[in-house]
């Protein structure tokens, strides 16, 4: 019987590597089911829960997202739930801009009237004290 050299029956430590394991990977999302929940009215819910609706209104269709803004108003059914399931859409983007514009007013309304106040406010001291 020969010997067997144990040398040749060495590996490499590169030759071979366990296999890593692997993080489980997300599931992709279920895209949102619309319900038209009455006449003219439909509801957008999915996995993450209430997305927003979409309702007909004078013609045109009204889409508001799921905390209850209007996104914006829309020729068609599609275009209003495109616009619901995507916030970055143009209207929304003028509707937030919009919101701005009216909360900047309401301050500087609020700060202007405030000055105004206590500027009457102290002609009515110095008249009293007068």
């Amino acid at each position: 019987m020969s010997a067997i050299s144990t040398s040749a029956l060495r590996l490499r430590p590169d030759a071979w590597t366990p296999p890593r394991p692997t993080a489980p990977q997300p599931r992709p999302a279920a895209a949102p089911v619309w319900t038209e929940v009455a006449d003219d009215f439909w509801v957008a819910s999915g996995a993450d829960g209430f997305a927003g609706t979409v309702e007909l209104d004078g013609g045109h269709f009204a889409a508001l997202d799921g905390t209850g803004i209007e996104i914006g108003r829309y020729e068609s059914l599609a275009d209003a739930q495109a616009a619901v399931l995507d916030p970055d859409t143009r209207g929304y983007q003028r509707r937030l801009s919009q919101r701005e514009t009216e909360r900047r007013l309401a301050i500087a309304t609020a700060i202007v009237g405030g000055v105004s106040c206590l500027g009457s406010g102290a002609l009515i001291v110095t008249g009293v004290l007068l």
